[in-house]
């Protein structure tokens, strides 16, 4: 809408996806992390100032046993905007998690990392039931608004799913 003080959520594919890359956004003034460059205000959803603007996109190179995965829900063919989405990389030594990112996407004004679930991850063997603790931390606190509670379950799937297909290979 047009400066109307909503706060609406983040429909892009790209941007959990630059966030869980741990992507740099070049500008012509300055260089921000991915996750900083994206905002809710009446405004705009960027922290981007007037006459601001991208003009590359830096994206580190991944760390050693790195796998990645982005996964949405949506309604129609794959063009369709997400209404829930995640991306994760998460770098594995011996099936065990070195390290993790998980994104989570269109649930909110801005893409949202899942610290709590990254940091329980971290030194775990990557297996089902792994998938299944850390997609219950990634959606615990979540507040749906009265109707679109489901969100919240078809997101918690979506992590579950990504970090089984990660497990696997």
């Amino acid at each position: 809408c047009l400066n109307c003080g909503c706060v609406a959520v983040i429909c892009s594919d790209l941007a959990p996806a630059l966030v869980a890359l741990g992507a740099r956004v070049r500008t012509t003034s300055r260089t921000l992390e991915a996750g900083d460059l994206f905002a809710a205000r009446v405004s705009g959803t960027t922290v981007l100032e007037r006459g601001e603007i991208v003009t590359g996109i830096d994206l580190p190179a991944p760390p050693p046993g790195a796998r990645q995965r982005y996964l949405k829900f949506r309604v129609r063919n794959s063009i369709d905007f997400p209404l829930a989405s995640v991306a994760i990389v998460a770098s594995l030594r011996r099936g065990r998690v070195e390290s993790a990112r998980i994104v989570l996407g269109a649930v909110a004004p801005v893409p949202v990392r899942a610290r709590e679930a990254e940091d329980w991850l971290v030194g775990r063997k990557l297996d089902a039931g792994a998938a299944e603790t850390a997609s219950g931390l990634a959606v615990r606190g979540a507040s749906p608004l009265s109707m679109n509670g489901y969100r919240v379950h078809v997101l918690r799937t979506l992590v579950r799913r990504s970090l089984a297909d990660l497990a696997s290979g």
